[in-house]
């Protein structure tokens, strides 16, 4: 029978190895989604393809994707593709114990089309070897041995049924397969199966399951960021805890931890009233495939996340490119060049495939064929869109001996038969398709003409023309064939094969009926677009009128201070008709009833840059001790030194760009006083407003917040640290100002003064929201001693206010330097941390 299997891995290169071994004689393909693994089994699992296993590795690298949702995904993109029997769902920590294949199949032959097989899963221990053994762990081949009492049902083997293909919800850790029917559900039928089990073994040694409890978190926070009561509840929080104090997990509680990985198994001894059996039962597993030989690609380090504050610097996430038009599918081409281990190509697409493609693979050299050179052997050469007129050219100038592969779809659909002709035509000039390069381009595809007609070649077998004819039948097949349903995206960049998820609102404007979207060059190449200007209509009945002052363009606008300041309410008296706010910005919450006009993907960009700069500057020691205890969304609350410079890297640069691509804007977000100079290479005619309220009434509003806001639970910082967390965004700020920014400096009170917000509005070139501020929110009444660096700061900053429209830079630079003179810039040592 045609079987697949399809399994979610996410830092398993401990036993990666050994589970595609023993797995793959069993199947002929294997499907694993890696979500963001970084602990060195995406090397593995190429290695694995290298060794020419069959193995499809889907890359998706969105860990705020749900497991069902990406096991969902990847069968409906899979399944109409290589159009399997039998689909085994298994957990990369999972081996199938079975009698083999034949006689497994001949089991699972009765099992009615969309019906699963439910099999008995047991629930494997570590023993004193397996803790006692440094990473990477034990020997799988022999490591499985004693295993727990009870076993849980799990649904792990669907017979396929190509009707329900765009219905089937697949969910994990072998729950029911469900079945959409409108906006119901149902689930498959199931039978038990007598001739195979499940071997689990989630716990495998110390190493392994501290990053397991950490990437587990980070994963979980990731998936419930904007559910704060999920987000809390993470289920080995006791262990993460310790992990975080720095005291380690001890091999005694890993015990602890197998008994309770498994919820199933726990529940059913709950209900058995066998909660308390402490006794194991020795079963070993047979493994097939040999001892491992990669564990050497294996890099386990369980305490880097704590270095970057758990979640930081981010995983490469979607390219947020506009449409231009064309689409770029650089997900199926960069996973065949990784199969083919292509390290030299001829890319006869447009520019924009040649950029990005480079962006993508920066390892695959692009080589430019010059007339009257030698010809050079290429790994690959990739024509996207392919004319028809280019085939024959291309067929007799390709030549076998210096070509390894090539990759092409046709710009338009095959008439009746010419798919059977032009492959004949391949075939006379040496040429043959490769099968299985061809269905693992197709399936990785986010666009029709990808998943249709995409075609993979290499040089010609001569000894088994038969297999060139068997192969050139199916694809011929599968073109006449009607095709799968498929939701087509609008054009544009996609990265990795589950991006589709992820850009379902930009398909949606792009689809809607408007104007067309300003073209935008993509990659390297990628800058941030100009703001259109729009020209109103002259009526035909206007009179000529004396020609009125030329109105100033309306200025973008970066709002940064110190958080609980008043930069909410000024953010908030930008109009979204003359200013773009971040898009999805926070909800209104009883701590600021009128909106935070912040958003989380903003946050997350600064906390990544703040990261990359204390690791720049301290080190990666020094930085995971000072940022121990944060979460994501918590380093507004961190200290850094003044003399740390904001450091980026490309990655940055090209969300940054994305998040200002819409002008003119308002962006506001307290960490932005350090992040500053990052903001200011991508939008350079930015004003930079500071605002401010007494440093006891902000100190005072920042302990109140780490009291009732649901994202600090567990949080507290101490009055001192929250004057620093103070003194520290408007040091910022004016040594910011100091060195040429455009800095424009506000006391809270001016919201409320009429000729101060005329000034504003002039420097601004819009019209403020001035009913927006209401004094009645102003409501703290703090009773805190301020100490002398925060009074002196104090000083300082209401001098710049009744000074900042006045454009006398320079006496502003004198109060600045004198300031500075009594109260140095605080150097980076020590590095200070909250008072937990």
């Amino acid at each position: 029978m045609n079987a697949l299997a399809l399994a979610l891995v996410r830092n398993e290169a401990d036993l990666i190895e050994a589970f595609v071994r023993h797995h793959a004689p069993l199947v002929d393909l294997l499907v694993l989604a890696d979500q963001g693994s970084r602990d060195g089994t995406r090397e593995i699992l190429l290695a694995l393809q290298a060794e020419g296993l069959p193995l499809l590795l889907v890359d998706v690298p969105e860990l705020a994707l749900e497991p069902a949702t990406v096991l969902t995904a990847v069968y409906r993109r899979v399944a109409p593709i290589y159009q399997p029997e039998l689909v085994y769902l298994l957990g990369a920590d999972t081996f199938l114990r079975h009698p083999g294949r034949a006689a497994l199949e001949a089991e699972l032959a009765a099992l009615p089309p969309g019906a699963t097989a439910a099999l008995s899963r047991w629930t494997y221990r570590p023993d004193a070897l397996a803790l006692a053994t440094p990473w990477p762990g034990v020997e799988p081949l022999t490591a499985l041995r004693e295993r727990g009492p009870q076993a849980t049902p799990c649904h792990a083997v669907l017979r396929r049924d190509p009707a329900d293909d765009t219905r089937l919800v697949l969910r994990p850790d072998g729950e029911p397969v469900l079945r959409q029917h409108g906006d119901a559900l149902d689930t498959l039928p199931g039978y038990s199966t007598a001739s195979a089990s499940l071997a689990h073994w989630p716990v495998r040694g110390v190493e392994q399951f501290t990053a397991k409890v950490v990437y587990g978190w980070e994963t979980h926070k990731a998936q419930h960021a904007d559910q704060p009561e999920l987000r809390a509840s993470y289920v080995w929080r006791p262990w993460l805890d310790q992990v975080l104090a720095g005291h380690g997990l001890a091999p005694e509680t890993l015990a602890d931890a197998a008994r309770l990985a498994d919820a199933a198994a726990q529940a059913v001894a709950q209900t058995a009233g066998l909660q308390a059996v402490q006794a194991t039962v020795l079963d070993p597993v047979t493994l097939h495939g040999g001892p491992r030989r990669l564990a050497a690609l294996a890099r386990l380090e369980p305490v880097v996340p704590l270095m970057t504050g758990l979640r930081w610097p981010a995983l490469p996430g979607l390219s947020m490119c506009l449409p231009t038009g064309e689409a770029v599918d650089l997900a199926p081409v960069r996973a065949l060049v990784d199969r083919l281990g292509a390290r030299r190509a001829i890319v006869m697409g447009t520019p924009n495939w040649s950029a990005d493609l480079a962006e993508v693979c920066p390892q695959l050299m692009q080589h430019v064929p010059r007339e009257g050179q030698p010809d050079v052997p290429v790994d690959l050469v990739l024509v996207p869109a392919m004319p028809a007129d280019l085939v024959p050219i291309l067929a007799e100038a390709a030549r076998p001996e210096l070509v390894g592969h090539i990759a092409f779809w046709p710009a338009q659909p095959w008439a009746a038969g010419a798919l059977e002709a032009e492959l004949r035509l391949w075939q006379v000039q040496g040429w043959a398709p490769d099968l299985g390069q061809t269905l693992a381009l197709r399936a990785l595809g986010s666009y029709a003409d990808t998943r249709q007609r995409a075609l993979v070649l290499a040089p010609l077998d001569t000894t088994r023309p038969e297999r060139t004819d068997a192969i050139r039948s199916v694809l011929v097949a599968l073109d006449a064939a009607p095709a799968a349903p498929w939701k087509e995206l609008a054009p544009t960049r996609i990265d990795h094969p589950l991006q589709a998820l992820l850009v379902q609102d930009l398909a949606r404007e792009a689809a809607a009926p408007s104007a067309p979207p300003p073209v935008m060059p993509t990659g390297a190449a990628a800058t941030a677009p100009a703001t259109p200007v729009s020209m109103p209509a002259m009526s035909p009945s206007a009179q000529p009128v004396a020609a009125a002052p030329r109105q100033a363009p309306v200025r973008s606008v970066l709002i940064a201070g110190a958080g609980r300041s008043g930069t909410s309410c000024l953010a908030g008296m930008f109009s979204p008709e003359t200013h773009h706010h971040a898009h999805d910005l926070y909800a209104p919450q009883l701590s600021n009833p009128k909106g935070f006009f912040e958003a989380a993907h903003i946050n997350d960009l600064n906390e990544s840059i703040l990261v990359n700069s204390a690791m720049a500057h301290y080190g990666t020691e020094a930085t995971r001790d000072m940022l121990k205890g944060f979460e994501p969304h918590q380093l507004w609350l961190a200290c850094f030194a003044d003399d740390m410079p904001a450091v980026w890297n490309d990655m940055h640069r090209r969300q940054i760009a994305d998040a200002v691509r819409d002008r003119p804007l308002c962006l506001k977000d307290p960490r932005m006083a350090i992040t500053l100079p990052a903001w200011l290479e991508q939008v350079p005619d930015a004003m930079v407003l500071s605002i401010h309220r007494p440093p006891a009434v902000s100190a005072a509003s920042i302990l109140r917040e780490c009291q009732v806001a649901t994202y600090l639970l567990d949080f507290r910082i101490s009055m001192r640290d929250a004057f620093a967390v103070w003194r520290q965004s408007y040091r910022r700020l004016v040594l910011a100002y100091r060195a040429g920014a455009d800095v424009r400096f506000l006391r809270y009170n001016d919201l409320f003064d009429a000729q101060r917000l005329s000034q504003l509005e002039a420097q601004v070139g819009a019209p403020l929201r001035r009913d927006f501020a209401e004094q009645k929110l102003n409501r703290t009444t703090p009773d805190l001693k301020v100490d002398p660096a925060s009074e002196a700061l104090a000083r300082l900053l209401d001098m710049l206010s009744e000074r900042t429209f006045l454009n006398d830079r320079a006496g502003d630079h004198r109060l600045i330097d004198a300031y500075l003179a009594d109260w140095p810039v605080r150097s980076s040592a020590p590095a200070p941390a909250h008072a937990g």
